[in-house]
């Protein structure tokens, strides 16, 4: 919607989220948006980290009920916005790939070549691969 956005993304580990926050908090600097678990969110909203949403009931119906009652607080707003995301992650090995297949067909088609495909589906470990060989295309 707005290209000339630019988003700045920060993973801290959950032992330090409380304090990193508390510290962005008093210095103005706070993230505008945290996709953290539910347990997290609670955490947050009961230490002062975080406010409540107001959530037109339009919104609030096409959500899972289970899940809004868990966030809604006595005001009817909620403590956080439950969100499902499903993201689709493709890295390739650049030393035996030159240039990332273009689609899932091409994909399909070097992997029939004999290219070995495939993803760990360890966090860490795939954090790493993206994240100090540069993989991901």
């Amino acid at each position: 919607m707005h290209p000339q956005a630019q988003v700045h993304l920060q993973v801290l580990p959950e032992e330090q989220l409380l304090q990193g926050l508390r510290l962005r908090n008093a210095a103005g600097t706070g993230p505008d948006i945290l996709f953290i678990n539910n347990t997290t969110a609670t955490k947050l909203y009961r230490a002062g980290l975080t406010r409540t949403v107001k959530v037109p009931p339009v919104l609030l119906r096409r959500m899972d009920p289970s899940e809004v009652s868990r966030f809604q607080t006595a005001s009817g707003e909620l403590s956080s916005v439950p969100v499902l995301l499903l993201p689709q992650l493709a890295c390739f090995d650049r030393r035996r790939l030159a240039q990332p297949p273009a689609n899932l067909t091409e994909l399909l088609r070097l992997s029939r070549q004999g290219l070995r495909v495939g993803l760990s589906l360890d966090g860490f470990n795939l954090a790493w691969t993206f994240g100090s060989l540069g993989a991901c295309g």
